[in-house]
């Protein structure tokens, strides 16, 4: 078992465990990966009472460890957040954290790159053989503190002693959408993300955002622009038309690195203007990452 959390969509305590049954019954081995180790749900609305388990989360081919050992779940921010601690059996039990994401604590995503979140320490570390993360992030100022413990070794070993720590980062910078160092001195350069279509609601739009810093030819910038819903009955205009005064030449030049950056054009910040409109958000990155953004009041 790994925890049990009450999920408020669906109305239930949710266990969340490693199933029973696994998927091969052929012992470890050359050739035997990704069919142990994952994570299943079991509802209850007593905690005594629970359901069949079913699996929602497992490894696969595209992860860069072959075994899910345990998760923590937590909802953040009008989503659910799940440490995973994936564990690589050839290695005698070494383990480290990766991320993934779900909007109703239950159908889970991975994102791309599988990337380690948390990666073990140094060899002699405290944390250097396993690393783990059982409890909610606790927010400190700007900061989001997450309460961690490690071993020094792997999990093979039993007789070791472990230690606690803490990690720290800024907040909502869970992950980022990153464009790389300029290298062509062009238009070449710029990573462009296009949002879907949501409804604006609000009068200013802030942005956690980290721009690197370096020369004038790979100084990190941003830019945002605030794009029209496209006109069906008009094929010339399906890609949608750019808000008069809000391009992104109309943008002032971000290269902060701010988890609360306002963005204006021109000076005014102001799109209440846009309050009820469906909008697409189009942001021109140099040399940086975008880590969320929100509507303001």
């Amino acid at each position: 078992m790994n925890h049990v959390r009450w999920n408020e969509r669906a109305g239930k305590w949710v266990l969340y465990m490693r199933p029973p049954m696994f998927s091969s019954g052929r012992p470890e081995g050359p050739g035997v990966e990704h069919h142990r180790r994952r994570t299943a749900v079991s509802f209850s609305d007593d905690l005594l009472n629970w359901s069949v388990p079913r699996t929602v989360l497992y490894p696969d081919e595209l992860d860069p460890t072959p075994h899910i050992d345990s998760v923590h779940v937590f909802p953040y921010a009008g989503h659910y957040i799940a440490f995973v601690t994936t564990l690589d059996g050839t290695t005698g039990g070494a383990n480290e954290l990766m991320l993934a994401t779900s909007r109703d604590g239950l159908a889970w995503e991975k994102p791309l790159p599988r990337q380690v979140w948390l990666p073990r320490g140094r060899e002699g570390d405290f944390d250097g053989g396993c690393v783990s993360i059982g409890s909610d992030p606790i927010r400190v100022g700007w900061e989001l503190w997450f309460p961690m413990s490690g071993f020094p070794m792997p999990q093979k070993v039993f007789e070791q002693e472990s230690g606690i720590g803490i990690v720290k980062m800024m907040v909502d910078r869970f992950l980022s959408l990153e464009a790389p160092e300029p290298s062509l001195g062009g238009p070449e350069d710029f990573g462009w993300l296009l949002t879907k279509e949501f409804i604006w609601r609000g009068k200013t739009l802030t942005i956690n955002c980290r721009m690197n810093n370096g020369d004038f030819r790979t100084y990190g910038d941003m830019r945002v622009e605030v794009v029209k819903r496209p006109n069906d009955a008009d094929p010339a205009g399906r890609m949608g038309q750019v808000v008069p005064g809000h391009g992104v030449e109309d943008c002032d030049l971000i290269r902060s690195n701010s988890p609360v950056q306002t963005v204006a054009w021109h000076g005014n910040p102001d799109l209440s203007f846009l309050d009820g409109q469906p909008v697409y958000l189009r942001f021109r990155i140099r040399n940086g990452g975008l880590f969320a953004f929100s509507m303001g009041k």
